[in-house]
């Protein structure tokens, strides 16, 4: 598959994160989280010895497991988007929004306003 192609699925991905119309549950991998779409699992998760400097990878599953294909940031860093930010960007923001919507990020950030909200003036 082109790397344009690659993009443009995972940009999808994560607007679909963003407009909340998927969600992405976490694993038994730190920073690895997943999403069933169609007839296959999507895992991103940040990788490597650095962890200043992990690398991210989107892998797909078919429903049997095996691996059908694995997405890494050096597969879209050629890709020029419309805006001119790096292709690659892209999967540490959908790691970032995946994270947020397995972990629940959203409405734990509401439930704090709405409480702080209530508190009265001293």
């Amino acid at each position: 598959m082109n790397a344009e192609k690659q993009h443009e699925m995972v940009s999808k991905l994560y607007q679909s994160t963003v407009d909340e119309n998927i969600a992405w549950e976490k694993t038994a991998q730190k920073e690895a989280f997943q999403v069933t779409v169609k007839n296959y699992v999507l895992t991103i998760l940040l990788e490597g010895e650095d962890l200043d400097d992990p690398s991210c990878r989107l892998q797909i599953c078919d429903l049997d497991g095996d691996v059908v294909d694995n997405i890494v940031w050096s597969n879209l860093k050629d890709v020029v988007t419309p805006d001119k930010t790096p292709g690659q960007r892209i999967l540490y923001q959908l790691h970032d929004t995946a994270r947020r919507s397995a972990m629940g990020s959203d409405k734990a950030i509401k439930e704090i306003i709405a409480e702080l909200d209530s508190i009265p003036p001293f």
